[in-house]
């Protein structure tokens, strides 16, 4: 059905980010792979999509991926919701406070303090 959606509005983000969340409920690889291919087709479609970024690597997350990867994709949703901050829509500007809180810990967890604090001082500015 998602699919179906995504075909006919292929800029439908919604489509996309529960699309990919309900192919996530299957814990396996399998699923995995079905969700972040799902998702990805979706961020082809929208690459300057800031929810699809976030959605993206909280999925990457979950999984218990790699932290690094999570930590780009997060910085990624970061400066595409810089570029782009004057046009971003409620869900978008929702997605990029969510961008900033992940990246921030993301950044914790991988010990990088000040860029920690960096990152946190931002995105508090911006909310």
């Amino acid at each position: 059905m998602f699919r179906l959606m995504t075909w006919l509005d292929p800029n439908f983000v919604p489509g996309w980010t529960t699309g990919a969340n309900i192919l996530a409920r299957d814990k396996s690889n399998y699923g995995f792979r079905r969700s972040m291919e799902f998702l990805s087709d979706g961020l082809n479609a929208n690459p300057d999509s800031v929810e699809m970024l976030v959605e993206y690597g909280h999925l990457q997350l979950n999984m218990g991926r790699d932290l690094s990867v999570d930590e780009r994709i997060f910085d990624r949703a970061v400066q595409t919701g810089r570029r782009k901050l004057k046009y971003l829509d409620e869900d978008e500007q929702a997605a990029l406070e969510e961008a900033y809180r992940w990246l921030a810990r993301c950044k914790r967890t991988l010990g990088k303090r000040e860029e920690v604090e960096a990152v946190a001082a931002e995105g508090l500015k911006l909310y």
